[in-house]
């Protein structure tokens, strides 16, 4: 029995025998896997050797993000250095730019430039006036084609009684049904839908 032969004590009397139990004297700690001196029981994470707890844990999490951070945030400063000194080294790189000047008997430089443009504006002029000329052609064609007929204006038949709902209604020589409200405003009977239309007279 535990605790009684000497070969095989159990001192805290939790099942595990002292030559077994790494805490010989404490009754809820028998293992510690990670070997970081504090049992399994009572360790959060048995199995990683630095952390005992969870804040431990979180915190080395906590360092790890703040250290990459630091790391991105100096990378970008210096690509940001980088890109400025390429910018420097370009701007004394640039060439410096000669003008020539006017000899005597040379035009100026000016009135090249103001001849340049008066002869892209009478360029320009020409197509302008050949659009006007296409265009009044075109009127001349419509104003030669003949005027449509304006659509009939539907009216009742004379004669035509009047409804208990003060409309009239007939049906014209191709057997459409049209109806008149009493404010003048015609409908038109639909007889896919079996509705009425609103019918805009001209």
């Amino acid at each position: 029995k535990y605790g009684t032969n000497p070969l095989l004590a159990d001192t805290d009397n939790d099942g595990y025998i002292d030559s077994d139990d790494i805490f010989p004297n404490d009754t809820s700690e028998w293992e510690d896997s990670d070997g970081d001196g504090k049992g399994d029981n009572s360790d959060s994470h048995p199995g990683l050797k630095y952390f005992q707890n969870d804040f431990q844990f979180v915190l080395s999490i906590l360092v790890s993000i703040s250290i990459l951070v630091i790391i991105g945030f100096l990378g970008v400063i210096g690509l940001r250095k980088n890109k400025l000194d390429e910018r420097d080294a370009s701007e004394e790189e640039k060439p410096t730019i000669e003008v020539d000047y006017a000899y005597e008997g040379m035009p100026a430089v000016n009135e090249i430039e103001n001849q340049e443009l008066t002869d892209v504006e009478s360029k320009d002029e020409k197509p302008v006036v050949e659009e006007m000329r296409s265009t009044s052609h075109i009127d001349a064609l419509l104003d030669e084609l003949p005027t449509p007929p304006k659509p009939q204006k539907i009216t009742p038949p004379e004669g035509t009684p009047v409804n208990e709902y003060g409309q009239k209604v007939w049906a014209d020589e191709t057997g459409q049904v049209w109806c008149q409200n009493s404010d003048d405003s015609i409908l038109r009977h639909d007889a896919a839908t079996g509705g009425w239309v609103q019918f805009h007279n001209y």
